[in-house]
């Protein structure tokens, strides 16, 4: 496991430093609660990991965040340009479901008549309701979930590793 700082000495005191430092040491800690592996780099107004954890497949977790700053001193940070993505995916080889896509826009949206499609649905309904979750997508016997704004809901990703997924999905 490897976290480092690409962070200026400068940035090294600053709030915004130590509280991306503080989350990315909370991912490699439940990471490794979890037997599993993370690595990635933090500075003051950014961080990217990556994280490998195994429940009944194995997942990758991506864990971004960017602060974009207009320069504008007279604007809080509240009002600035955050970014923040956490993603999972997980292969499941053996699955017959088609292709699926669960996402906001009527446009886009793919459904199919399976278990794992329902499984899905039923797992991020709610999130998806609350505008949490941006998209879930099975393509290419690839299941990925991309949520925006949660990448400190370690509840969250207790629930979508606890999916409970076989082979026979």
């Amino acid at each position: 496991m490897t976290l480092k700082s690409n962070a200026s000495p400068k940035e090294t005191s600053s709030p915004f430093y130590m509280k991306n430092e503080q989350l990315c040491k909370q991912w490699e800690s439940y990471a490794s609660h979890k037997n599993g592996t993370v690595k990635g780099i933090f500075n003051a107004s950014s961080f990217h990991l990556l994280a490998k954890i195994e429940t009944s497949s194995l997942w990758e977790i991506q864990v971004k965040k960017a602060t974009y700053s207009s320069g504008n001193l007279l604007l809080s940070s509240k009002y600035q340009n955050l970014q923040e993505i956490l993603t999972f995916k997980t292969k499941i080889p053996s699955s017959t479901c088609g292709n699926f896509k669960i996402c906001k826009s009527v446009f886009k949206r793919k459904s199919q008549k399976h278990p794992l499609y329902q499984m899905v649905y039923d797992l991020c309904a709610e999130d998806l309701e609350k505008r949490r979750l941006y998209q879930a997508e099975f393509n290419k016997k690839v299941l990925t979930f991309t949520y925006h704004h949660c990448n400190d809901d370690f509840d969250l990703v207790e629930k979508v590793l606890n999916l409970g997924l076989n082979s026979e999905d």
